[in-house]
């Protein structure tokens, strides 16, 4: 199979295993989310999460002497690395198991995005076939981790003041045509906020539907507005929305 087949195949699989863009939407028993500071930190690219510490860890394992990091190095020596731009050099480990290593390439410091390539074992053989660009997202039990725009009036900016947000959330649906699926409001669960010196973030989360076990999700498309408002106005801080690791900008501070 090649590698290019090899990432058509897994954009379907991801279409159809998750139920919104977030990949967050797993069928999970819990029903209770944990608040933010007492959940431990992980962040998915895909299908397996990891510490967000890993994006953070040892650089340089391209120049290791495993089967697994032998094979990243093999790849981005390659055609399709060369392709794609990847770099060839400071990758990091992301995930590790027994027939599969996820690596990661972060850019500047508080840049969201990273380059992702896994290595897997086939036929006792180890190669890169799925390679592609990730933002990490955090993981919540029981939850789905969703995108959020605000809703301004043209010309509008937000207000030292201000103490509520008007969003407008983004998702998807498992059940297309349902009563349930057209209208995913009514998942909304709560938004969590988290005050800095400089910056207010903000992770929504809605309950999370049961994925059936046989049929696709609608990755996204479906937006509905939300208003939420925050314990304390907005002050001049820059809003930022910490479903992506590092956290995206939303609106910059106001001077």
């Amino acid at each position: 199979m090649t590698p290019k087949l090899r990432r058509l195949l897994r954009w379907a699989l991801a279409s159809i295993a998750v139920a919104s863009v977030t990949g967050a939407a797993l069928a999970l028993a819990a029903d209770q989310a944990v608040p933010l500071r007492q959940r431990p930190d992980r962040v998915t690219c895909g299908f397996h999460s990891f510490p967000s510490s890993a994006l953070d860890s040892h650089k340089g394992v391209e120049r290791g002497s495993s089967a697994p990091a032998r094979a990243l190095a093999r790849f981005l020596r390659g055609r399709d690395a060369r392709d794609y731009g990847m770099p060839r050099h400071g990758w990091r480990t992301l995930v590790r198991r027994r027939h599969a290593v996820e690596y990661g390439h972060s850019g500047p410091r508080g840049q969201v995005g990273i380059d992702e390539a896994t290595a897997d074992r086939e036929y006792g053989r180890w190669s890169v076939g799925e390679f592609g660009g990730c933002d990490p997202e955090r993981v919540v039990r029981a939850r789905e981790v969703v995108p959020w725009h605000l809703r301004l009036r043209r010309h509008r900016r937000l207000r030292a003041t201000d103490r509520v947000l008007h969003l407008e959330l983004e998702t998807g649906t498992c059940y297309p045509g349902t009563d349930a699926g057209e209208h995913p409001e009514r998942r909304f669960d709560h938004a969590e906020v988290a005050y800095t010196r400089h910056r207010v973030g903000l992770l929504v989360l809605l309950r999370a539907e049961q994925v059936p076990r046989a049929g696709a999700c609608a990755g996204v498309g479906l937006l509905f507005p939300r208003d939420v408002k925050l314990p304390s106005p907005l002050g001049h801080r820059t809003l930022v929305d910490l479903r992506t690791v590092p956290a995206t900008v939303i609106h910059r501070a106001s001077k």
